[in-house]
């Protein structure tokens, strides 16, 4: 007799993969073009996101000042998204089996990664329209086979992130389009796509049935959208929208993997990002996180619970203590206590200024103590990623530095954040510290141009 399996998936360690995170970033910064071009900026407007997952999407909408209503078929996963947003409304809606109708009309209704793990997609786009005032943002798996037609596909059920009821559906492009003009006076196609591998280009080009996963977006307004990069009908060629491009290098990559540290110090770790790269790398000592934004760190703090060998911190980390205003980015990893350049910006949409928070900043030194007791035998290694306070940072960690081995810093070439100091000015200051630069990568540059604004440069410490 076969048992079936009924081990329990954990929802964050789903959706903490970093296939979801590449193409969560990519959607994500191609989100923040098209609010950019259309002339939206979210703020006080009511969203609604449908199949919100564990909620990485939640905090894009929630640091521009919306006010959203979160959605998911499943409680586990709601459970989550209402840890990291204790605020937050949230409500069990399950697309394919008894619609809530009385859910209220909402400005935005954003459904990104749900319409193709459904098997009615038809009444799914009626509800959405229904509780729809101005916006719908779609993004959904098509199939390419088929002009004006909907395959079914069989999904695994006890995947957190997979269709509830075991069937999801692939929709050609066409049919999608065509059912939406059913319920809006205005349908569009962004002239640009995510920068994902997933998000075609050239449509003629594209093979593949049900199982290949080739992506769309669609935008369906209540108003005429005035802007020259949508476009009221399909395209068959579409260009990528370029985003943030960070890479460490192979020579700092090669040393994170084999460096058998003792204590990783993560300041600036935004939601977690490089010490779940650490444990790719196969790193399992303890890591120390320090991230103040509110948004960022519910998810670091859920990642951390799951690890069980990451002590997050809640504040800011400089050269006094106090309480401080942050300016919050539309990539919640740009936030930042310095103002952002014009050229920033223009570069990367997503990074432009949504929000503030006042946020606690602590100096290094008073927690030492603390910090450096979860230290094993090995080197110890701070990664500092403070969005051009970097400085700030190691001044307040001024009596502790003989205890640190290595500093991976990101550092400017050109001015990112107003007064930030740059890499030359930097370099020097570090080795008037007793560190001397070993290794380099790059860290952001433009895909369009090749030019580097900033690279990441891995310090030791002289002995």
């Amino acid at each position: 007799m076969t048992r079936k399996n009924t081990q329990v998936i954990n929802p964050v360690e789903v959706f903490d993969r970093a296939a979801y995170q590449a193409i969560n970033e990519a959607r994500l910064s191609h989100l923040a073009k098209m609010l950019n071009d259309i002339g939206v900026s979210g703020e006080n407007m009511s969203v609604l996101e449908l199949g919100a997952g564990v909620g990485d999407h939640t905090d894009f909408w929630l640091n521009r000042g919306a006010k959203v209503t979160v959605t998911d078929g499943r409680a586990e996963n709601l459970a989550i998204v209402k840890s990291r947003f204790p605020s937050i409304k949230v409500c069990q809606l399950d697309l394919d089996n008894g619609l809530d109708s009385s859910m209220p009309d909402h400005d935005i209704v954003y459904a990104y990664g749900i319409l193709y793990h459904l098997r009615d997609p038809a009444a799914a786009l009626a509800y959405m329209a229904d509780k729809c005032r101005r916006f719908l943002f779609l993004e959904t798996c098509v199939n390419t086979v088929g002009d004006m037609n909907v395959l079914s596909v069989n999904e695994t059920a006890e995947d957190p992130s997979q269709a509830m009821h075991g069937i999801g559906c692939r929709p050609s492009r066409r049919w999608v389009f065509e059912e939406l003009k059913e319920y809006f006076p205005y349908v569009y196609q962004p002239a640009y796509q995510p920068e994902h591998e997933q998000f075609p280009l050239a449509w003629a080009d594209v093979t593949g049935g049900a199982g290949k996963l080739a992506r769309s977006i669609f935008v369906a307004a209540r108003e005429p959208i005035d802007a020259g990069t949508f476009f009221p009908h399909l395209l068959e060629t579409q260009v990528h929208v370029p985003q943030r491009h960070s890479q460490k290098g192979i020579g700092i990559d090669n040393f994170l993997k084999s460096g058998q540290f003792g204590l990783i110090i993560d300041v600036g770790a935004n939601k977690g990002q490089f010490a779940a790269n650490m444990r790719r790398l196969g790193y399992e000592g303890p890591i120390v996180s320090f991230e103040p934004l509110s948004s960022a760190f519910a998810k670091l703090r859920s990642s951390a619970e799951i690890d069980g060998n990451i002590r997050p911190f809640n504040f800011a980390l400089g050269d006094k203590d106090a309480t401080e205003k942050i300016y919050i980015s539309g990539n919640s990893a740009s936030t930042s206590f310095l103002p952002l350049e014009e050229m920033t910006v223009h570069n990367e949409p997503l990074t432009s200024r949504v929000g503030e928070e006042i946020v606690e900043v602590k100096r290094f030194d008073d927690l030492s103590d603390e910090v450096f007791s979860q230290r094993q035998d090995g080197p110890v290694l701070l990664k500092l990623d403070t969005q051009g306070t970097e400085r700030q940072v190691l001044t307040g960690a001024s009596d502790s530095l003989d205890k640190i081995d290595f500093i991976l810093s990101e550092c400017s070439l050109v001015s990112v954040y107003k007064g930030e100091p740059l890499v030359e000015d930097q370099i020097r200051w570090m080795r008037e510290k007793g560190f001397d630069p070993i290794s380099m990568g790059l860290g952001w540059s433009s895909p369009e141009t090749g030019e580097t604004f900033q690279i990441d440069i891995l310090f030791k410490r002289r002995k």
